[in-house]
């Protein structure tokens, strides 16, 4: 009864998985104190600054992809969190993209 919602189903890699979600949280972190520090000192959307951020949600892309497939079946709810992440981070970086992209010749 100590151990709540946890079942054996759960397995013995959940204290891994764990360990990487606290690590991804961290990740979050540090991403929106990057972001915050360009946007307070960005004087215009200057590409290096769009650039990293790109390079970064694309990392994440890629942590969030690799957690999904780790997990698999063994946790539903975590993946299904996972999985709505992964689709947040695919549309800041699409977002940062479009940003990058040349404007309309005029």
């Amino acid at each position: 009864m100590e151990q709540g919602a946890i079942t054996p189903h759960y397995g013995p890699w959940r204290r891994n998985i764990v360990k990487l979600l606290n690590d991804a949280l961290a990740t979050e972190l540090v991403c929106v104190l990057r972001y915050k520090r360009h946007h307070f000192t960005a004087a215009d959307l200057a590409s290096p600054m769009i650039e990293s951020n790109l390079i970064a949600e694309r990392v994440a892309i890629e942590s969030y992809s690799q957690l999904i497939t780790l997990i698999g079946d063994k946790d539903s709810t975590t993946r299904r969190l996972l999985e709505d992440i992964l689709s947040d981070e695919q549309e800041h970086a699409e977002e940062l993209k479009d940003w990058l992209a040349p404007g309309p010749a005029g």
